[in-house]
């Protein structure tokens, strides 16, 4: 968690980074049958900014963890990140409604 700190505090963004520990997680969790799912996902959301929810996606397609962890672990523990994510998203859905 102390690296994803520290990539964040630089804003630099380490999707790729992100994107290996998500693989990394599901592998342990394949292994040994669990994973802390909570630390993970708010690790991802630290390193991967945004982009997190990309992983989270897949790991929908995948059926891997649970959905509501998920988005709690992102509520409690990044609450800005979650901020950045409504406007982004909301400056996007702008971008795309007022193109058609």
């Amino acid at each position: 968690m102390s690296l994803a700190q520290i990539s964040a505090d630089t804003d630099r963004k380490c999707t790729h980074l992100a994107k290996r520990l998500a693989r990394l997680g599901e592998i342990v969790a394949n292994i040994y049958g669990n994973v802390d799912e909570r630390n993970l996902v708010a690790t991802l959301a630290l390193l991967g900014g945004p982009d997190v929810l990309q992983i989270l996606g897949e790991w929908r397609d995948r059926r891997f963890g649970r959905l509501d962890i998920q988005c709690q672990s992102i509520v409690e523990k990044g609450q800005c990140f979650c901020l950045r994510i409504v406007l982004r998203s909301s400056f996007f859905l702008l971008l795309f409604f007022a193109s058609h």
